[in-house]
């Protein structure tokens, strides 16, 4: 039978500078990236996405507006959702880091590509952008490549 995973990422930004909240991730899909997580039971997609934030990062996100989803379709079925926020408006102040790694302020698109966690750097537009686009990918295990924008 296949299997979905949800998951979401946020994009934690300030306007006036063009920084973003980055997670430098040490352990599951290292690199660096933005907070994010799972949904836990009974807990809405937005909901969870506000808590990753605030778990994260130690910040309270507020005001999140949706910019995309990103759907892997695995050949046996299986898929993986990712869904996609951003918000300029929070509060709180700023955490060194969690067991998930360092966070700290920064432009998103200033990295090389091979310091982002695996396809990252294809992710970071659909923040940047504005407006919902869906990124379809279609993976096997021997390989993973995009498939489709729209």
């Amino acid at each position: 039978m296949a299997e979905t995973e949800i998951t979401n990422m946020v994009m934690v930004y300030r306007r006036e500078t063009g920084e973003a909240v980055m997670l430098r991730r040490v352990e599951d899909w290292c690199g660096i990236t933005f907070p994010g997580g799972h949904p836990e039971a009974g807990e809405s997609f937005y909901g969870s996405a506000v808590r990753e934030v605030w778990e994260e990062t130690g910040l309270t996100a507020h005001s999140l507006e949706s910019c995309g989803l990103v759907n892997w379709a695995h050949e046996n079925g299986d898929r993986y959702l990712v869904y996609l926020y951003r918000t300029c408006d929070f509060s709180g102040t700023l955490k060194a880091g969690t067991e998930e790694g360092e966070v700290f302020w920064a432009k998103p698109d200033s990295f090389p590509h091979d310091a982002y966690s695996p396809h990252f750097e294809q992710y970071i537009p659909r923040f940047l952008e504005g407006g919902y686009r869906e990124m379809f990918y279609k993976w096997n295990d021997a390989a993973e490549a995009p498939a489709a924008l729209y």
